[in-house]
């Protein structure tokens, strides 16, 4: 198992302290996990070992950062309570192996919080009840063996399909976010910001001023002259009466 690692590292460009994806399927045969290296990737999330005639998974070491373990296609038959070390895993497919008993999965679900796991073409899976008693033993699960806690089965379509109408429902209401926006903005926006910083324009207005002010000159003019005439009359009036007299 170490020689197939290092390999895997070498071509991935890595190491094993690094290394964060393990494709080791039919890369190596052993009974049971063996070497020191796999006990280095602390980093490790996704690892693949199917098809690698693996009997006991006894000494599997504890990876905090695997998540998703696949070991199809071997023939495990004891030693899942090893995978307690492993907190954060939450996938387990163990398809096409030899375990026989439902109480030998017990302990994946005392000691890890799953919640997708595959049994299928193993002994326990003969018995009908099974998928119930396991969902019971794992209460964590959402699927068991591509079916849920109700037995419905569930395609992977069927949650690509969910997720594209949560994606589009996520559009549509950023779209009516920005709807929003921009009607608060139409409302906000004033004089200024329709017309910009230049002062408007009244040149009808000011010609019309204009207009009424030479209005009023002319009126007053008038109205100066009919003084003077007024004036002048009553000067010539005066001399008259004093000839009279």
């Amino acid at each position: 198992m170490d020689a197939a690692i290092e390999r895997w590292c070498a071509e991935m460009g890595t190491t094993p302290e690094k290394v964060v994806t393990m494709y080791l399927d039919e890369k190596f045969k052993c009974a049971a996990v063996e070497g020191e290296l796999l006990s280095k990737c602390v980093n490790l999330k996704t690892l693949s070992c199917a098809s690698c005639g693996l009997t006991t998974l006894s000494g599997f070491p504890a990876l905090p950062s695997l998540q998703d373990l696949s070991l199809n296609d071997n023939r495990i038959s004891s030693g899942l309570d090893a995978l307690g070390g492993c907190e954060k895993l939450v996938q387990l497919s163990l398809a096409n192996n030899k375990i026989a008993s439902v109480d030998d999965v017990k302990v994946l679900g005392d000691k890890l919080t799953l919640t997708v796991l595959e049994l299928e073409a193993n002994p326990l899976t003969e018995d009908e009840t099974y998928h119930e008693k396991v969902m019971k033993l794992c209460p964590t699960l959402n699927l068991l063996d591509g079916r849920d806690e109700f037995g419905n089965e569930v395609d992977d379509d069927d949650e690509d399909d969910e997720d594209d109408e949560d994606e589009d429902e996520d559009d549509e209401d950023d779209e009516d976010d920005e709807d929003e926006d921009e009607d608060e903005d139409v409302q906000e926006m004033g004089l200024k910001d329709l017309y910009g910083d230049e002062p408007l324009e009244d040149d009808d207005d000011d010609d019309e001023f204009d207009d009424d002010d030479e209005d009023d000159d002319d009126e007053d003019d008038l109205i100066v002259e009919d003084e003077d005439s007024d004036d002048q009359d009553d000067d010539d009036e005066a001399p008259a009466k004093k000839a009279k007299n």
